[in-house]
């Protein structure tokens, strides 16, 4: 099979516009909707995974038009349409300059991959950040009423805590790397994006591993603290996407 490149705009246009509509035209909470959006893109990255077998891309050679799987270039133009979405919901739900950083940072990503042919496979496998996720909002008080079911409220807690650790830290941060050293090593190679674009990314990339170190600092601060806040946020954290105001959710 020969590599993928650039993917077609239809694909990101049409689950932007579906999420959209899906919130303003037929009201269904957007809680639900990022809900559906993370247990889907935790599902199709594992699929990736899967297929491809490679879970850090550790081998060599230009990262341009770099995949060969057309599930992995789907998911790329999924996430895009989807950050689409999640900027918007950054602005309805006057959320903090930290949320609107991910929510950049994340588009700038899967943007490059997907438009350009940029690093794909790494741009996917950063997805699986969506695991951890998928716990945090399932303790949400839309999902699960803390006060009538406490055991199960701490253990998704805790289940959030544990798989927000090992995806972005121990699978996050040593992908963050290879991929980093494998850009410096062949970007005057990749002709697919400028030189100026590739270390953006890479730039960008950094600050997204101080955004999840920043996330990890309080997850520990709050546990040491035992701190319980009113509005059952017990993590003190916001939720990892948009879906979360100032005064966090």
């Amino acid at each position: 099979m020969s590599a993928l490149s650039a993917g077609p705009p239809a694909l990101p246009a049409a689950v932007a516009a579906g999420y959209i509509l899906s919130d303003y035209l037929l009201r269904i909470n957007d809680r639900y909707l990022v809900l559906i959006h993370t247990l889907a893109a935790s599902l199709w990255v594992a699929v990736v995974l899967v297929e491809s077998s490679d879970l850090l891309l550790t081998h060599t050679g230009p990262l341009c038009g770099a995949s060969t799987l057309a599930s992995e270039r789907a998911l790329l133009g999924y996430m895009v349409g989807f950050f689409v979405y999640d900027l918007i919901l950054c602005i309805k739900k006057g959320s903090t300059v930290a949320w609107y950083m991910h929510g950049g940072f994340s588009l700038v990503v899967y943007v490059t991959g997907y438009s350009f042919g940029w690093a794909q496979g790494y741009a996917s496998r950063f997805t699986a950040y969506e695991w951890s996720s998928i716990f945090y909002l399932a303790s949400q008080k839309h999902f699960i009423n803390k006060d009538n079911s406490p055991t199960l409220y701490h253990a998704t807690r805790v289940l959030f805590a544990v798989t927000f650790f090992i995806v972005r830290f121990l699978y996050g941060l040593p992908l963050s790397f290879v991929f980093q050293k494998r850009t410096f090593t062949n970007y005057h190679l990749d002709k697919c994006v400028r030189v100026e674009i590739q270390f953006v990314i890479v730039i960008v990339n950094t600050l997204f591993a101080l955004l999840n170190l920043y996330w990890g600092y309080m997850i520990i601060a709050s546990i040491l603290k035992k701190k319980d806040q009113s509005d059952g946020n017990e993590m003190g954290t916001e939720n990892i996407t948009c879906n979360g105001s100032k005064k966090s959710n």
